[in-house]
């Protein structure tokens, strides 16, 4: 460039010279051609010399070692994620030889990353040569959001990457279902078909006409709606798979979930902690039974010899429609597994089998789905979905914008001096007093001392005071200055091998009687404090919108999951409430070995194998008897007898909570001695998972459950910093389990 600059004013330098006359007579054309001979020569020589000898390149650099760090991001499940769910993203990092070493962020937002708006992030390390893989779970609401942003910022802050995600959002219309299968079209029939139950809604959570009664029936069937997978879409945390319904594997010829490049033990809890919660499995052919991987410990059978070729079989002609079917079908050998049931057999052997785990089920067939024709395997599908009811997971609910908010959270963040106003009962005599006594005995008086003008004075004077001594009372029985509480539901299921496992749900509240502006809060595992957010009233409503501020905008999330906010405003007070989703933490669970006896009593033993103490414990089956010990300690075997059973009660939440019926005690109020909050803490705790009267527990008879309580918190990493608070902490059990 600096060539060209110089061959511009060139003619204009041989100009100034002061030359002879005779040189002036020189025609144009001898001084254009000396000026061309000059810019060429210059030019040429630019071409031979680097433009800056101190930088330059080796020869054998890689071009893409330049380019820093490379992303590869995906959002959800084939790009499609539940309302009210976590939408996982999935981030492939990698860094090529030749670049320095970096550390930063990955984060992601709903909102483009705009001042008080909350971000998401995880930190990550990559040291030349690095591929490695990060996840980030967003909680989502009700609105349909269809984009989400993310980058990479270095930890100076600098973008080096950033993309938009496009996202399908799927109501209770649908039921996401993936499949992992070589068969690109696998269950691709099924899409649209509507086969289940309606979701459950009998958790309190989902009834929007909650008023302490019974919840509202459903009445929707959703949609079939498939995703095509890999091993590799599947999350490692809890968390992540919350969006899904079911999951079935199928058609494995290349694909295995075996690879131990994938962490078969958190895959193995992840999908321990889903499942338990209400959602289905199904693995499909002998290609499932020997690359099924972390999911065989869910399977409702034991794998046998090599798979055999057998005739069509009768009870599957009866689901076809086609006049050819295959002459002969490729069949798993497997038997049936202790609590599981078969649906179809052939030979004697289950070729539709299920077995509940927790709240869920997993489902096996014996044969391959690409091999059964359209019209079987709509059929087949039917056959094993017409009872399930899907769920979604327990705090799903809570993020419902509703007007349940301020109940809500007084009831989970229980506080034994809520202030509140009098009934209107008592305000009504409280105004007939003022009408009817101390209105007349104030005109006598001032009459009887010739001072009926004072009546002027007299009357805001009294009404004053009764506001004043209002006032005062409020300030006596008000709450706690701040209060945290921590519930976490343990929900465990029993798998292949017998043992208990499962997942964690906690909720987190914070009740603050006045405004904070400098509290610290730890909401995950690296202990990271952040400020919360500040309350500005006038701007509060019933649905939670709140003023955050900027430094609130930021939620590092570490392992285990991530760590959401759900904001609940009030009107008057401030609460906030966080919510995670993780893998259960307890070894081993409360075992039962029961049966039914005569009048549909439960027979048996439950056994302690958690290595930890556990009080009012209740051991029930739906329409049966409630039996309960109050203490079972570590390692403690007992035999259930009549002497432990309640006959009569009020509702479920309220017996299994140790609610005396017979006594006034809506556990709809959080007010009262201490061991009352206590009972009702734990009956708004089982309400809002089972519902009052166990409306959110499956249909199938031989289920049996059990609820056990510590009032502790269950390693929920929830702290508040820089000023003391009084908390209520509690901790449920909660396994659903199959009579044996």
């Amino acid at each position: 460039m600096a060539i060209f600059l110089f061959f511009i004013p060139l003619s204009r330098f041989f100009r100034g010279l002061r030359v002879k006359p005779a040189v002036r007579f020189f025609p144009a054309v001898t001084l254009l051609a000396a000026e061309l001979l000059l810019a060429g020569g210059l030019f040429a020589v630019g071409l031979i010399l680097p433009a800056n000898p101190a930088k330059a390149a080796p020869a054998n650099e890689v071009v893409s070692a330049a380019k820093g760090p490379q992303v590869q991001a995906k959002a959800g499940f084939d790009g499609s994620y539940r309302l009210n769910s976590w939408l996982p993203l999935q981030i492939d990092l990698s860094l090529a030889d030749g670049n320095p070493n970096f550390e930063g962020w990955v984060e992601a937002s709903f909102s483009n990353f705009d001042d008080g708006s909350t971000v998401y992030r995880r930190a990550v390390q990559l040291v030349p040569p690095s591929n490695r893989q990060a996840w980030l779970y967003l909680p989502t609401g009700t609105r349909n959001i269809v984009e989400v942003q993310l980058r990479l910022t270095a930890k100076d802050g600098t973008v080096v990457n950033e993309q938009d995600l496009a996202v399908r959002p799927l109501d209770q219309t649908e039921l996401l279902i993936g499949v992992v299968s070589d068969d690109n079209n696998a269950l691709a029939v099924l899409s649209g078909r509507r086969m289940t139950q309606p979701f459950n809604k009998g958790s309190i959570f989902y009834n929007p006409g909650y008023n302490g009664s019974s919840a509202k029936p459903p009445t929707s069937v959703p949609a079939i709606r498939v995703a095509h997978l890999t091993p590799t879409d599947l999350p490692p945390d809890p968390s992540g798979w919350d969006s899904l319904g079911g999951l079935v594997l199928t058609d494995l010829s290349n694909i295995t979930l075996n690879d131990q490049n994938l962490n078969q033990d958190s895959l193995n809890n992840a999908a321990a902690a889903w499942l338990a919660q209400g959602r289905f499995l199904l693995l499909a052919g002998d290609s499932s039974l020997r690359r099924g991987g972390f999911l065989d410990a869910f399977l409702p059978v034991k794998a046998g010899g090599p798979p055999q070729n057998k005739p069509f079989p009768a009870d599957l002609r009866k689901l076809t429609t086609e006049t050819t079917v295959p002459a002969s079908l490729l069949v798993a050998d497997s038997t049936l597994l202790p609590g599981a049931t078969a649906a179809l057999t052939l030979d004697s052997k289950p070729f539709l089998a299920s077995k509940a785990f927790g709240l869920g089920v997993s489902w096996f067939s014996a044969t391959e789905l690409r091999v059964l024709p359209s019209s079987t395997l709509v059929g087949f599908m039917a056959l094993a979905l017409k009872d399930f009811e899907p769920h979604a997971a327990y705090l799903a609910g809570l993020r419902q914008p509703s007007d349940l908010y301020r109940p809500w959270t007084n009831q989970l963040n229980p506080n034994t001096k809520i202030s509140t106003l009098p009934d209107v009962a008592v305000i009504a005599a409280i105004l007939v007093i003022y009408v009817f006594v101390l209105g007349p005995l104030c005109y006598f008086v001032l009459k009887r001392m010739d001072k009926r003008e004072w009546g002027w004075v007299a009357a805001p004077v009294i009404a004053l005071t009764l506001t004043a001594g209002f006032y005062v009372a409020g300030l006596v029985t008000s709450g706690e200055p701040l209060v945290l509480s921590r519930l976490s539901i343990i929900t465990l299921g029993q798998d292949a091998q017998g043992n208990l496992v499962g997942g964690t749900s906690s909720v987190g509240t914070i009740y603050s009687s006045k405004r904070i502006d400098d509290l610290l809060l730890n909401v995950n595992a690296q202990a990271e404090s952040t400020p919360l957010a500040r309350y500005r009233t006038n701007n509060l409503t019933a649905r939670g919108n709140v003023n955050l501020a900027p430094d609130f905008a930021t939620i590092q999330q570490g392992p285990g999951g991530g760590y959401g906010n759900v904001l609940m405003g009030q009107d008057d007070q401030r609460s906030f409430a966080f919510e995670s989703s993780s893998s259960a933490t307890l070894s081993g669970g409360i075992v039962a070995q029961l049966a039914t006896g005569a009048g549909n009593d439960l027979t048996g033993t439950i056994e302690n194998q958690t290595g930890q103490d556990w009080v009012d414990i209740s051991v029930w089956k739906a329409e049966g008897t409630i039996y309960q010990v109050p203490l079972l300690k570590a390692g403690e075997k007992i035999t259930l007898d009549k002497n432990m059973a309640i006959v009569k009660f009020d509702n479920l939440a309220s017996a299994l909570a140790g609610i005396d019926y017979t006594v006034s005690n809506p556990y709809n109020s959080i007010q009262g001695t201490d061991p009352q909050v206590y009972q009702n803490h734990k009956a708004v705790a089982v309400a809002s998972l089972l519902g009052n009267d166990g409306e959110a527990l499956p249909k199938d008879p031989n289920r049996v459950y059990i609820v056990a309580w510590q009032r502790a918190s269950n390693n929920f990493p929830l702290q508040l910093g820089n000023h003391p608070a009084s908390g209520n902490d509690l901790t449920l059990l909660f396994e659903p389990l199959v009579l044996t």
